[in-house]
């Protein structure tokens, strides 16, 4: 919950917005976030306002059938929610429900799609490598890439989070992609970093004597953690924060590059990211970069089969699948 309310604190639109936050919540809960019955009711007003916010309506039908509530508390939980967001719904009289209003602003949940398209079309709304709820069944409106990659096991994952943890070195069964190949080696990790694709452990490698980025997907095998006796050098490229400074592509035209100054945010034609130096790399290629040091790295994956791709047909029609160009 904490990290919640922190999350909200950084998007509204005023520090008055915040206090307002906490002040509401605050009474929802009378201060106790241990009570089952405060907590469930808080959890009910925030389900009127994602309904209202995303689908556009609510009634007293749907806390009935999401919460088994009784038509009178049903009632009760959106007078109550009408009072805490003043001018937020809309009563219909002609439907018998209460409407969303285009100016409506939330003041119980940050808005988010991915929440969305779980709760109300019931889809995946997140690869499945990522943290956070994702839904298991299907539908016709939403579709989420599953990327193909390997994430090692659980025990070698837990193996290496206990180290992190405690401050411990260990063994492990690894995978590199240079010329040695699979081989046992030892590391120390003192920190988990994701690229937005996949898990690396950042750690001292005895064999190299430096701090570098270990893929979690590239370990086959890991042996129980166990303490290191003298301390080991600081870690000086993870400490250290650096910012990129990210730009349309030259070349562009001019509409092209408003796009991507739309797609990106770009404030002043540009945008910035602050990241670890020991991630930096990391992060360009994510983004489809080269490295720093400007090294061109071809690709790990091509299409077996690109004659079959391109004469794939779209299920139940006879013309060939076309993705259109935006």
């Amino acid at each position: 919950m904490i990290k919640w309310a922190f999350a909200f604190s950084e998007t509204a639109d005023s520090e008055t917005a915040c206090q307002s936050f906490f002040t509401i919540y605050h009474d929802l809960t009378m201060g106790n976030l241990t009570n089952e019955k405060q907590w469930a009711a808080a959890e009910r007003l925030r389900f009127i306002e994602r309904s209202a916010f995303w689908r556009g309506v609510i009634n007293r039908s749907d806390l009935q059938g999401v919460y088994g509530l009784s038509p009178a508390q049903a009632s009760s939980d959106l007078q109550r929610y009408t009072e805490l967001n003043p001018g937020a719904l809309a009563y219909n009289l002609k439907l018998k429900r209460y409407e969303g209003v285009p100016e409506m602003r939330p003041v119980l949940h940050v808005p988010r799609l991915e929440d969305a398209v779980q709760l109300f079309l019931a889809a995946p709304a997140r690869p499945a490598p990522f943290f956070g709820p994702g839904g298991d069944g299907e539908s016709d409106q939403v579709d989420v890439v599953d990327l193909p990659q390997r994430t090692a096991g659980v025990a070698a994952q837990r193996a290496v989070f206990q180290a992190v943890l405690s401050r411990k070195r260990l063994r492990l069964r690894y995978v590199s992609f240079s010329k040695r190949g699979e081989s046992w080696r030892w590391m120390a990790p003192h920190a988990l970093a994701n690229d937005g694709y996949r898990w690396h452990a950042r750690a001292w490698c005895y064999e190299n004597g430096d701090h570098r980025n270990f893929v979690l997907g590239r370990i086959l095998k890991a042996e129980w953690p166990e303490p290191f006796g003298d301390p080991l050098p600081p870690d000086e490229d993870w400490s250290e924060w650096i910012t990129l400074r990210l730009r349309p592509r030259h070349g562009l035209s001019e509409e092209q590059k408003r796009v991507v100054r739309l797609e990106y945010a770009m404030t002043g034609g540009s945008v910035t990211l602050r990241v670890r130096k020991a991630m930096r790399d990391a992060t360009l290629m994510h983004l489809r970069l080269p490295p720093a040091d400007g090294r061109r790295i071809p690709p790990m994956l091509e299409v077996e089969d690109k004659g079959n791709m391109l004469a794939s047909r779209v299920e139940g029609r006879g013309s060939k699948a076309r993705i259109p160009s935006s």
